[in-house]
């Protein structure tokens, strides 16, 4: 049933949701780094995933975390303007506790364990154009995801979609606190089908493949494109029926966090 779980998962991506809205707006360049792999990360994701694995550390000690953003950033001298903006959203607690709380996610994931996993801010880039993103949280146990919450800011008003394996995918908002059951579309008409895919600046995605097997199969060739996986939250809730993903020839790896809670969505 998984009712701690859920619980806590929930009180969490709220907590992450509210602090995203409210600083969404006031990001600035100071704000934001370069990673290793080109990608941006800002100090609402760095901010974010501690306050996440603070939920998790507190409620079930004795779990392992894979989170996409760790405190490695933090540790580099040139980035000291950063880190000090970070430590803002923590002023009632010392610097090298949020340190440790963010080296929690190291795991390695596995088939024969117990983790969770986080992507804090998914889908960056909409975050900082003031677009779409998500806040990511799934519970993999023996390989599968058995637990998927997404929080999605600024769908609707503030929707939140959880998923337990087995039990259907259910959302609620910031506003309220009622759940209700969601399901995919039942479209059987090919010209009313509606298909969502990556944001027209993604580079690890084809939109020219994806626009010719629109026209291909006859659906509607006008897609939703956004960032993050509020795609899948999309489908989950019936307001695009196809996700499509086509990796362009450009390596790119997917991390675990890119699908785990939206895929059982």
């Amino acid at each position: 049933m998984l009712i701690k779980e859920k619980e806590i998962a929930i009180k969490a991506v709220v907590e992450a949701m509210v602090l995203a809205q409210q600083m969404q707006e006031k990001i600035h360049a100071p704000d934001i780094l370069e990673k290793e792999d080109g990608s941006p990360v800002t100090v609402v994701d760095i901010a974010i995933q501690a306050i996440l694995n603070q939920h998790l550390v507190k409620a079930f000690p004795e779990d392992e975390i894979m989170g996409e953003e760790s405190g490695s950033l933090l540790k580099e001298a040139k980035n000291s303007v950063f880190k000090e903006r970070l430590f803002h959203f923590f002023p009632h607690q010392e610097q090298k506790e949020i340190i440790a709380l963010l080296d929690r996610g190291r795991c390695k994931g596995g088939p024969d364990n117990r983790f969770w996993v986080i992507d804090p801010i998914d889908g960056t880039y909409g975050f900082i154009r003031n677009e779409q993103y998500a806040i990511a949280l799934a519970l993999i146990v023996e390989g599968e995801v058995v637990l998927g919450v997404l929080g999605c800011p600024r769908l609707g008003e503030g929707d939140l979609y959880v998923a337990v394996k087995g039990e259907g995918c259910e959302k609620r908002t910031l506003l309220s606190k009622s759940a209700h059951p969601v399901h995919v579309s039942c479209e059987k008409t090919l010209d009313k089908i509606i298909y969502c895919e990556p944001h027209i600046t993604s580079r690890s995605h084809s939109h020219a493949q994806t626009l010719e097997i629109a026209k291909k199969i006859g659906i509607h060739p006008v897609p939703m494109r956004l960032d993050s996986q509020c795609r899948y939250a999309l489908v989950a809730n019936g307001e695009a029926d196809i996700y499509f993903r086509v990796p362009t020839k450009r390596v790119y790896v997917e991390k675990i966090w890119d699908h785990a809670p939206g895929s059982l969505i």
